[in-house]
């Protein structure tokens, strides 16, 4: 009897995670894939992501030249990965309480991020992090930057470092030297050694819309609509497995009691 329950919840979760439904541990649901893209698992897997796949908590997401990738994450935000980039999921949880996470590391490239419930209600628990610098937010669609020393949009008037631009909303970036906040129309750029971030009086050139920035844009206005309501939905999912536990663990504690 156990081991046909424990194969009937198998076949359901493999059928849930086919359809495109990630839960709450995992970080999101591929909507986009352009160009060559890799995904990294914890266990080493490599996967040649494809539309609807899961994205993992902990997986390291890849493109190359002229590669995309569009993710619907898990708290109702939107991330989509710009070419010539190395991102990972270091952390996420989105249970819809105080304890969700959405904690990212920026090896290089850039990505435009739509904060889900976890920006807006958690945002001390939405961080990214890059070699020189961190990147926090209140409720926010930001596109945070990291060019590496031999990035090909390095030139004398844009050094390599942290970036973040905003779009949305607000964000700050932070390290060792001191902390600015970024507004919308704004960026900033933190760089290597212990010097403060700085605000920058223009945008720099290589924040380029690319062939899919439309869809972003679509989404973002679609998932506004609804966050709220995801969120909810979450909460009373993970209220009434709570009380399933509780339920099964009295059962099993009555069924000690009648044994003795």
């Amino acid at each position: 009897m156990r081991g046909r329950l424990v194969a009937t919840l198998a076949v359901g979760l493999f059928a849930a995670l086919q359809a495109g439904r990630a839960l709450a541990s995992d970080f999101g649901e591929v909507e986009l894939v352009s160009g060559q893209v890799t995904m990294q698992t914890q266990d080493g897997r490599v996967l040649l992501p494809k539309l609807g796949d899961i994205v993992p908590a902990g997986a390291e997401l890849v493109t190359g030249k002229g590669g995309e990738l569009h993710i619907a994450t898990a708290d109702g935000g939107y991330l989509a990965l710009r070419a010539n980039t190395r991102l990972r999921v270091s952390e996420f949880r989105a249970e819809g309480d105080d304890l969700d996470t959405q904690f990212l590391s920026l090896v290089r490239g850039s990505f435009r991020s739509i904060t889900g419930w976890i920006g807006k209600h958690n945002p001390e628990r939405y961080k990214v992090t890059t070699p020189t610098a961190t990147i926090g937010v209140r409720g926010t669609d930001h596109e945070p930057s990291y060019l590496a020393e031999d990035d090909e949009a390095v030139t004398v008037d844009t050094p390599y470092g942290t970036y973040d631009k905003v779009n949305d909303g607000a964000s700050y970036l932070e390290n060792e030297a001191g902390r600015i906040e970024i507004l919308p129309s704004q960026s900033g750029y933190a760089p290597h050694g212990r010097v403060k971030p700085l605000r920058l009086g223009r945008i720099p050139k290589f924040f380029k819309a690319t062939a899919n920035e439309h869809r972003v844009l679509v989404r973002r206005e679609q998932l506004r609509k609804i966050v709220e309501r995801r969120r909810s939905e979450r909460r009373e999912a993970m209220k009434a497995k709570l009380e399933r536990m509780k339920d099964r663990r009295e059962d099993r504690q009555d069924r000690r009691r009648k044994r003795n």
